[in-house]
């Protein structure tokens, strides 16, 4: 319909998620999702000893389909056309250990094969570090994440008894891509809609221009480059 058709925003680079490529590492599709709903949370408020009441956002590589070009006019069907699956937000509080083992899932069967898996997380407000020649469950060299309770964002060690409040998917909450929480984990949502806040999103930091900046790194040990990346404006390398 026409309503579809409408431009309501715009984008001065390549939103990359192509070819699953948002399932081998970084990618700026993700980054920019993951970032607006960061922002969603930030932006409301937090009291006065904080500037979030949330740390970070965490969703499933699989969130994102397809790229978005370059364009000064992306419509709502390219959007939908890109990030097709519906999800409400939820808010989990958790301990560091607990959500430590969320990424050690994150990449317990990652693979470089032809079909890569979707449970690999995206982040915003967090930095991770794997070594993927270790063992499964026993990946995760660094993690990092966002102090909330502060009034200058700085990046902490996750420690394992400490508490955090993290933004997600109804889908991995409920256990989509075979994330699974204790019975103490605490899930919030007010029933907001994925779609609800990363389109009011691009609408407001319209031209887009979301990088890949290091949030998640891969221990150097061997390097293998993606060939079906080739059709990307930057080359990732992973590191196996």
């Amino acid at each position: 319909n026409e309503a579809g058709k409408r431009p309501i925003g715009s984008s001065k680079v390549l939103l990359s998620a192509d070819n699953k490529t948002c399932r081998l590492g970084e990618c700026n599709m993700m980054n920019m999702v993951t970032d607006a709903f960061l922002t969603y949370y930030a932006d409301q408020d937090s009291g006065e000893d904080s500037w979030s009441n949330v740390s970070a956002a965490i969703v499933n590589s699989g969130f994102a389909r397809s790229s978005l070009p370059k364009s000064d006019k992306l419509t709502m069907f390219d959007i939908m056309r890109a990030l097709p699956y519906e999800s409400s937000l939820v808010v989990l509080t958790l301990k560091g250990a607990q959500l430590r083992r969320m990424f050690e899932h994150s990449v317990a069967n990652f693979t470089v094969s032809s079909d890569p898996r979707g449970e690999f997380l995206a982040v915003a407000g967090m930095k991770v570090e794997y070594g993927l020649k270790k063992t499964p469950r026993n990946r995760v060299v660094k993690l990092q994440i966002l102090c909330s309770q502060c009034l200058m964002p700085r990046y902490d060690d996750v420690v394992d008894n400490k508490v955090y409040r993290v933004a997600t998917t109804s889908y991995i909450s409920n256990g989509g891509d075979g994330f699974k929480f204790d019975k103490d984990v605490k899930k919030e949502t007010k029933g907001v809609v994925d779609c609800e806040v990363y389109i009011p999103y691009i609408k407001k930091i319209s031209p887009l221009k979301t990088a890949v900046e290091g949030r998640l790194i891969f221990s150097i040990i061997r390097k293998w480059n993606i060939s079906r990346q080739s059709d990307l404006s930057w080359k990732q390398e992973i590191w196996v």
